[in-house]
């Protein structure tokens, strides 16, 4: 049941966009025959992100009914440090 609700993503971006989408899976033939349960909630999904035009579009789905929702960018006052940490450290 675990595998069957972890998702996989891709970010693919440049310099002033950036596209953040569910990867593609082919579903598993069911086992068993029975009936399929799917849950009716909120899905978050694709999301398009434009900086230099200041722009936000989210693709969501709501108890089977398909929204686009358009926003700005929230400015962000970014200050940079010299603190430096290391997180994970790999062979």
């Amino acid at each position: 049941m675990k595998s069957a609700l972890e998702k996989s993503y891709i970010l693919t971006f440049n310099q002033s966009e950036s596209i953040y989408k569910e990867e593609e899976k082919l579903d598993a033939p069911s086992q068993g025959g029975g009936m399929r349960f799917g849950m009716m909630s909120f899905t978050g999904g694709n999301q398009y992100k434009n900086v230099k035009e200041q722009q936000l579009l989210q693709e969501n789905e709501l108890f089977g009914k398909q929204f686009l929702i358009k926003d700005s960018l929230p400015k962000l006052n970014w200050e940079l440090g010299s603190e430096t940490k290391t997180i994970a450290y790999m062979l």
